[in-house]
């Protein structure tokens, strides 16, 4: 045997005894009942995990929305879907999703932002955490169910945060602009005009003022290189009278109007 072979085979006999010494049956039966507990409640806790984000976003739809959109339940030819799917894969900046009370116009945008955005990011923790189960390391003195806590932490809005979207309703448009700081209580935040998608909720909604022309301006103007879905129950002549002709043509420039016809989603008037 040559010198380099002998070298060889103490190295191999040194990493078989480290092995050895390493080897703890009880980890090893620990790490494989966390891993059948994750195995067991992996997919319910993707999908608590994805509805957290998305209620985090400060989207105002109904709960069975929610639960739909987290349980897979969208109509992959929802036309509402299908827009805010085709807007947020091209280059195109706004949309405006126009249409009738009811007819699922928040509901495809959020259920668009939830497929292309934030259900990767729910993807990637579930891997992160299967990553984690595998270095093993557990504490022998607690439970699998507190073991799994600890690479799978109970909050499920922290696990994909801080969130690539923002949400906000139309009524709170006109506290966004900087020189109404002071109302910034009353709606959304100043701070994440800045998202990388942000979805104006309801436009036209709000109480009409002197400032909203204003308003709307300033936040079109802010994001020309982002992308912004407005939503609407209102005509274009409403918008053209209520907000002006500048936003609009930004609008229209680096965008594009979809009006979504159908019948109401919801199960009707109570009068």
């Amino acid at each position: 045997m040559s010198t380099i072979d002998g070298v060889g085979a103490v190295i191999a006999e040194l990493q078989r005894f480290a092995d050895q010494a390493t080897s703890n049956p009880k980890l090893d039966e620990m790490e494989a009942a966390v891993r059948e507990l994750w195995r067991r409640h992996r997919a319910d806790e993707m999908r608590r995990t994805l509805r957290a984000a998305l209620e985090a976003s400060g989207a105002k739809l109904p709960a069975a929305d929610f639960d739909a959109i987290a349980c897979g339940r969208v109509d992959a030819e929802d036309r509402s879907l299908t827009a805010a799917r085709l807007f947020l894969e091209s280059d195109l900046n706004f949309l405006v999703l126009a249409g009738d009370f009811g007819v699922g116009k928040s509901f495809g945008t959020l259920a668009a932002i939830a497929e292309l955005y934030v259900k990767p990011r729910v993807r990637q923790w579930a891997a992160d955490v299967e990553a984690k189960i595998a270095l093993g390391g557990f504490d022998l003195s607690k439970s699998p169910a507190e073991n799994l806590a600890l690479v799978a932490p109970p909050d499920a809005t922290a696990r994909v945060m801080p969130l690539s979207f923002a949400w906000w309703l139309g009524s709170a448009l006109s506290s966004t602009w900087e020189p109404w700081r002071e109302e910034r209580a009353r709606g959304a935040k100043q701070g994440n005009r800045s998202v990388p998608v942000l979805v104006v909720d309801d436009l036209a909604s709000e109480p009409e003022s002197d400032r909203e022309t204003a308003a709307l301006e300033a936040l079109v103007e802010h994001r020309l290189t982002r992308k912004t879905i407005f939503t609407t129950n209102a005509s274009a002549a409403v918008l053209r009278g209520r907000y002006g002709l500048r936003a609009g043509d930004r609008i229209g420039h680096l965008g594009r109007r979809v009006y979504i016809e159908g019948p109401s989603r919801r199960r009707g008037s109570a009068w």
